[in-house]
């Protein structure tokens, strides 16, 4: 029986003279030692002169303020457009109010009587009246609009409902509303002749 011949030459002796017969890349052999890396020399520290003339990130702009809407008036100043939510006088509080939403709907009685209060509201303020805070017990329809006020209107609204200037607009134009509101429905002395409080026609137009 043939015993087990041994090769003459290792297996990996054998495969590097295969590779290197036709121009392959070997491996090193197993257990040679590798050349270290080469280690990047620490970089410099930075001068002052670098630094300068480094370029900086770009600074941030301030937020332009808020403005509020303006638009030419009549009288050539600029009119101060006012966003309004008003809330409808709950029934029985004013009667002049009740008549008129019996006649056309709270909603729409609100938005005629609003335009006359605040109309007879401006006539008051040139007249040099000041304008009084008021409220009222409100109801279930609420109106959302908007309106341009004349300047002196809205600097003395302003000035009287709002003197620490901590509203915002939404609040500032529901306190100018409920305060004409009241003035125009109460009715009495303190409304002008020409916006007598009378019920307003169901096909007036603001």
């Amino acid at each position: 029986m043939a015993g087990i011949v041994k090769p003459r030459k290792s297996y990996d002796e054998q495969r590097r003279e295969f590779n290197v017969k036709r121009g392959l890349p070997y491996p090193p052999e197993a257990g040679a030692p590798e050349e270290p890396a080469a280690v990047p020399p620490p970089a410099a520290p930075e001068t002052q002169a670098e630094k300068k003339t480094r370029p900086q990130p770009a600074a941030r702009k301030p937020r332009p303020p808020r403005l509020t809407p303006t638009a030419p008036a009549a009288d050539g100043k600029e009119a101060v457009l006012v966003k309004l939510r008003v809330p409808a006088p709950k029934p029985g509080a004013f009667p002049l109010f009740d008549q008129a939403a019996a006649s056309m709907g709270e909603k729409r009685a609100l938005q005629r009587l609003l335009s006359r209060s605040l109309s007879d509201l401006a006539d008051a303020v040139e007249r040099g009246e000041r304008i009084s805070p008021a409220t009222y017990p409100t109801g279930k329809v609420s109106l959302n609009t908007t309106k341009m006020l004349s300047p002196r209107l809205y600097a003395a609204a302003k000035t009287a409902l709002d003197p620490l200037d901590l509203e915002t607009p939404g609040g500032l134009g529901r306190a100018i509303s409920m305060a004409a509101l009241v003035r125009y429905l109460e009715g009495g002395i303190r409304v002008s002749a020409r916006h007598a409080p009378t019920l307003p026609a169901a096909n007036e137009e603001d």
